[in-house]
């Protein structure tokens, strides 16, 4: 009994550190990652691929002993376990067309680690779909670019392509026998063409148009065309014998002449088994997904498959001769689709807006000014909107390389602008005009340069003139005033006629002044006496008129005035005055 405890303690030592090793090894494959990528969504009948990828703590796993067991949950439940020492696993499912349903399904991976036995270490699941129908897209193809959005040009061809999805593309490069596409515009059906492409060309701008396009791939097997076989016809033609007899007794028979002729044109036709060829089958590499970038010439046409005896339809805006001889098994007014057996439609639309490009851009204004002048352009251009605009300065001298890329654009509302800035040195202005279809440069050098400033000769003669004139003017003034003072000297002289006289002239009115004063003018003078009036003369006591009197006295004092006058007005004419120191001036008031 001791014995058998004893042998039991180190089996349950064994088991406990076993376990031990097994949670360690799952702690740590916990800490792996398996990344699945797919070939996408297929159709029916197609084949997806599975990647698988392991990682460690973020970088791929180093090499070991690897088990990936790749399930799918399909009704058929497609299932591979793939060992392998390489961190990575690939797997390539088949979906046969009669056995399998369209929807969605998921492909669970989960990676084994080979330690002593094998333990989980990551696991990983990805969705996919199977469709009863092709899935792609319709790309619009314009001057070898791909457009980004519904906007075409209305000067370039535009290239309607379908790009299948990688799956379809290869079930298709691989077991359809004829591929052919329906195209409508505008839910109208114009015609069939062979292949995924279809070109045509949007003359009138700001229109909007509805492309769709019905894919049909058949994979029915046509039947074997008829042999035709011809023989060899042989003819030929025997104469017959000719016999000679002469006069002699020999007679001479000559062999029989027989003659085979072969016409000389003989058609010999040998049975030949004519080769199979699937019709409208296009390009490997555009049903890949792979659109060429090759130019697009103006007058393309599609002829490929194209039998003469069909039915060519021009259309207003097409490129392509279309095919009418086959009815659409699409409606695009009720959207019903005719499906046959071995047959799959893929149905694709897209929407096309025809724009206008940029052109007729053009700057006018003066790009020579003079330095401090203001510079104005105006900026004119035609194009459908909407319409943006970018400025840029650079100095000058520059040539623009047409790779400037400019940040910030502002809206227009019409394709003109005025642009008005003032430059202190030589500039060079580059102007970008876009819009969804379209981008223009244009580059305008702005010249400065400085005048040498003329005075005109009014701005010397005028001064001038007027100053001579002014000279003249003071000259002229200041002699006038000169010659005028020397003219009108004013000599004053003091006369003391006694104060008899002074006695006299106190006793005239202000009239007698006035009078006197005028007779001094006057070139004769009135004489009058003491106490005569100019208004009434005086008479004398003798009746006459002079005013003298009887006494000597009074008479003899008047002559010696009068005398004294006379020598006085005589010496101050002369020059010489002599004031006598019994005369003085009086002034009259």
């Amino acid at each position: 009994m001791g014995r058998k405890l004893k042998n039991q303690v180190p089996c349950m030592h064994v088991a406990q550190l076993l376990s031990l090793l097994v949670l360690m090894f799952l702690s740590t494959a916990k800490a792996d990652y398996v990344e699945i990528r797919s070939t996408g969504s297929s159709v029916i009948g197609g084949t997806i691929n599975f990647t698988a990828v392991l990682y460690d703590d973020g970088q791929v796993a180093s090499t070991g002993n690897y088990m990936f067991n790749w399930e799918d949950n399909t009704a058929v439940g497609n299932h591979a376990e793939i060992n392998t020492k390489y961190p990575y696993s690939n797997w390539s499912v088949t979906y046969p067309m009669n056995t399998t349903k369209p929807g969605d399904y998921r492909v669970t991976l989960k990676v084994d680690k080979s330690y002593v036995f094998w333990i989980n270490i990551a696991s990983n699941h990805i969705d996919y779909k199977l469709d009863d129908s092709l899935g792609g897209d319709m790309l619009l193809i314009q001057n070898d670019t791909k457009r980004k959005n519904n906007y075409v040009s209305t000067v370039k061809p535009v290239n309607h392509t379908i790009l299948l999805r990688p799956s379809d593309a290869k079930l298709l490069a691989e077991k359809a026998y004829e591929v052919q596409t329906y195209w409508f515009r505008n839910c109208t059906y114009i015609g069939v063409i062979n292949g995924l492409s279809y070109i045509a060309q949007y003359t009138e701008a700001d229109q909007n148009y509805k492309i769709e396009a019905l894919v049909v791939a058949n994979f029915e097997k046509p039947p074997e065309p008829p042999t035709t076989t011809s023989t060899t016809t042989t003819t030929t033609t025997t104469p017959k014998p000719t016999t000679t007899t002469t006069s002699k007794p020999t007679t001479t028979t000559p062999k029989p002449s027989t003659t085979t002729s072969t016409p000389s044109h003989v058609n010999v036709t040998t049975p030949t088994q004519k080769q199979r060829r699937r019709r409208g089958a296009v390009a490997p590499a555009l049903l890949e997904g792979k659109v060429e970038n090759q130019p697009l010439p103006s007058n393309l046409t599609i002829t490929a498959g194209v039998d003469s005896n069909a039915t060519k339809v021009k259309l207003p805006l097409s490129l392509s001769p279309l095919l009418m001889d086959k009815e659409s098994p699409y409606n695009c007014l009720t959207g019903q689709l005719k499906r046959e057996p071995n047959k799959l439609t893929g149905l694709f639309k897209h929407y096309v807006v025809s724009k206008a490009p940029v052109s007729d851009f053009k700057a006018s204004g003066q790009n020579w000014l003079q330095r401090g002048d203001m510079l104005r352009l105006q900026i004119n251009c035609k194009g459908s909107p909407s319409l943006e605009m970018c400025i840029q300065v650079y100095n000058a001298p520059y040539n623009a390389t047409g790779n400037e890329i400019c940040r910030y654009y502002f809206p227009l509302e019409t394709c003109e602008y005025n642009y008005t800035r003032f430059f202190y040195e030589s500039k060079t202005v580059l102007f970008f005009i876009r819009n969804e279809v379209s981008e223009k440069l244009n580059q305008v050098t702005i010249n400065m340069y400085e005048a040498k400033v003329q005075s005109q000769l009014s701005v010397v003669v005028v001064p001038v003139s007027f100053t001579l004139i002014a000279v003249i003017l003071i000259v002229f003034g200041v002699s006038y005033y000169i010659q005028s003072r020397n003219r009108f000297t004013v000599e004053v002289a003091d006369f003391n006629f006694g104060d008899t006289q002074s006695v006299d002239m106190e006793y005239k009115t202000f009239q007698q002044r006035l009078i006197d004063s005028i007779r001094e003018v006057l070139p004769w003078r009135r004489r009058y006496s003491e106490f005569g009036s100019d208004i009434e003369p005086e008479f004398d006591h003798n009746g006459a008129i002079g005013g003298t009197f009887d006494n000597n006295d009074g008479h003899q004092r008047q002559v010696a005035a009068e005398d004294n006058e006379n020598n006085a007005t005589t010496s101050a004419t002369n020059g010489n005055v002599n004031i006598d120191s019994n005369l003085r001036y009086n002034s009259l008031n």
